[in-house]
C-alpha cells in the first residue's frame, strides 16, 4: 500500500508467525535451493520464485535481493532471453525513483565518474565493431538486425546497468540496516552457490601428463569469479557473525569451496586482505593477530597434507597439482601467473603504440561481456586487468578520475567508523580493497556483479 508517495511498513501482517516480507524471503530461498537440487528445473524454480519477488518489492529489503542475484543471475531465466535477474533491475529502478528518490541525493564525489562513464557511452560505443555480434546471428542461422541497432541495444544495455549499479548502491551504500540484510543474504546465496558447483558438476577441467585438474566454479562461469564472493563471505562471516557456533562452520565452509575453486589468486588474495583485516581491527596489536593467523595457517596446511584422508580430496590434489605446474619453472612468470603476464604486456604494447588523444581520453572497447573483435584476433583473450580496461577504455585522464573518486569513497568510508555501525563499515572497506585487489588479475569492467562494490 503507497500513501503519500511512501511505502506503508507491512511487518505487523502477519501470516502465522511470519510477516509478509519473512514470507517472501523463506519462499525464495526455498525456490534457490530447489535450483541448488534440480539445476535442470531452472525455469520451474524461476517462475515459483516470481511471487516471492512481488511480495518483497514492497519492502527496503527487495534491495537487499542483489545479493542472491550475484549468485545466480544467469541460472534464474523466465523464458528464453528474459532472466529474472533483468526484470529484478528494471523494478529497482521503478522503486528507487517512485518510493525513494527524495531520500537519496547523488554523490557530488561520484559525479566526476559518471561524467566519464556517460561520455563512454556517447563518443566510444556508438563506434562499437560488431563483428562479433554479427558472427553470433549467422551461427544460429539467423538474418542479422541492422548496424545501428546493434550498436543502440548495446549502448542501452550499458547505460541500464550503470542506472542499476548506481542507483541501487546510492540507496543501500548508508542504510545499516538493509546492507546487514544484504551481507546476510550473500552468506546464504554463498553457501547455496558453492553446493550448485557440485549438483550441477559447474567445472572447469583440464588434463596434463601427470594428473587432471577440476576446479569447481560454483554459479558462475569462471572460478576465479567465484573465488572473488567467496573471498566476500569469508570476510563478512568473519566480521558480521559475532556467534563462534556460527561463524568457525561458515568459515569452513566457505575457505573448502575458495580451496575448490582452484584459484590461486583468490588464495593470495585471502592472506592480503587476513593481512589488511588484522591491522583494522586490532591496531597495534595486528602484529600478534598476523603470527597467529600464520600460526594456524601453517599448522592447517601441514595437517591436511599429513591426514591421508585429507590430502587425498580432489580439491586438495588439484590445488596441489596446479601449484606444481605454475611453480615448478621459477623463472616463467607467464606460468606462475596463467598466461596474464603476456596478455599484460601485448595490451600495454597496445595502449603505448596508440595517438596521444586515444592515450589521453581513450576510445577502445573491452569489457567483460563485450570486446572489440581486433584484440580477440591479435591477441585471443581479453587483458585480465581491470586497470588496462579503464586505460583503454578511458584513456589516462579517465582512469585517473575513476581510481581517485574510488580513493575518495574508500577514505569516506574511514572517517565514517566512530559514527556508524563499525562491523558494517569495516565489511564496506574489506570489500572495497578486494576489489582492489582483483583487479590486478581480473576483467570485470561493465559485470554489474563487481561494478557495484566500486559504488558501495
Amino acid at each position: 500500500m503507497v500513501r503519500g508517495g511512501r511505502l506503508i511498513d507491512r511487518n505487523n501482517l502477519n501470516i502465522g508467525v511470519f510477516t509478509w516480507r519473512k514470507f517472501a524471503w523463506c519462499g525464495i530461498f526455498l525456490c534457490v535451493c530447489f535450483l541448488v537440487a534440480k539445476p535442470e528445473l531452472y525455469k520451474f524454480a524461476t517462475w515459483a520464485m516470481l511471487p516471492f519477488v512481488c511480495i518483497l518489492f514492497f519492502y527496503d529489503d527487495f534491495y537487499a535481493l542483489c545479493g542472491m542475484f550475484l549468485f545466480f543471475e544467469e541460472q534464474l531465466v523466465v523464458i528464453s532471453g528474459v532472466s529474472l535477474f533483468a526484470l529484478y533491475s528494471f523494478a529497482v529502478l521503478v522503486k528507487f525513483f517512485i518510493f525513494d528518490k527524495h531520500e537519496k541525493k547523488i554523490s557530488v564525489l561520484h559525479i566526476p565518474v559518471i561524467l566519464v562513464l556517460l561520455l563512454y557511452a556517447a563518443f566510444v560505443m556508438p563506434h562499437a565493431d560488431i563483428r562479433a555480434a554479427l558472427s553470433k546471428y549467422t551461427l544460429k542461422g539467423q538474418i542479422p538486425p541492422a548496424e545501428w541497432i546493434i550498436i543502440l541495444r548495446l549502448i542501452i544495455g550499458y547505460l541500464l546497468d550503470i542506472a542499476f549499479i548506481y542507483f541501487l548502491a546510492l540507496r543501500i551504500r548508508d542504510d545499516d540496516s538493509v546492507l546487514l540484510k544484504l551481507f546476510k543474504v550473500i552468506l546464504a546465496s554463498s553457501i547455496l552457490s558453492g553446493i550448485y558447483g557440485y549438483t550441477a558438476q559447474n567445472i572447469f577441467y583440464y588434463a596434463g601428463a601427470e594428473s587432471g585438474i577440476i576446479r569447481y566454479m560454483a554459479s558462475f562461469n569462471d572460478p576465479n569469479y567465484a573465488s572473488f564472493f567467496f573471498n566476500l563471505s569469508i570476510f563478512i562471516a568473519l566480521i558480521a557473525n559475532k556467534s563462534k557456533k556460527w561463524k568457525i562452520p561458515l568459515l569452513l565452509v566457505f575457505y573448502y569451496f575458495l580451496i575448490a575453486s582452484g584459484s590461486l589468486s583468490g588464495i593470495i588474495f585471502n592472506i592480503a586482505g587476513l593481512f589488511l583485516f588484522s591491522v583494522l581491527k586490532y591496531k597495534e596489536k595486528a602484529i600478534v593477530a598476523v603470527f597467529l593467523t600464520a600460526v594456524i595457517a601453517g599448522i592447517s596446511t601441514i595437517a591436511i597434507m599429513q591426514v591421508p584422508v585429507l590430502k587425498n580430496l580432489q580439491i586438495i590434489k588439484s590445488l596441489e597439482t596446479r601449484i606444481h605446474r605454475q611453480f615448478q619453472d621459477e623463472t616463467n612468470l607467464s606460468d606462475a601467473t596463467s598466461g596474464r603476464e603476456q596478455q599484460w604486456e601485448n595490451y600495454w604494447g597496445y595502449y603505448k603504440s596508440q595517438d596521444i588523444h586515444k592515450k589521453l581520453f581513450g576510445g577502445n572497447i573491452v569489457m567483460s561481456y563485450s570486446i572489440e573483435q581486433k584484440f580477440m584476433d591479435e591477441y585471443k583473450n581479453p587483458p585480465h586487468q581491470a586497470y588496462l580496461n579503464f586505460l583503454l577504455n578511458f584513456g589516462i585522464i579517465g582512469t585517473v578520475v575513476v581510481i581517485l573518486c574510488y580513493g575518495g569513497k574508500v577514505a569516506l568510508l574511514f572517517a565514517q567508523k566512530d559514527g556508524r555501525n563499525r562491523d558494517t563499515v569495516l565489511i564496506l572497506i574489506m570489500l572495497s580493497f578486494m576489489w582492489v585487489f582483483y583487479g590486478f588479475g581480473f576483467d570485470y569492467f561493465g559485470d554489474w556483479r563487481f561494478m557495484v562494490f566500486y559504488f558501495l
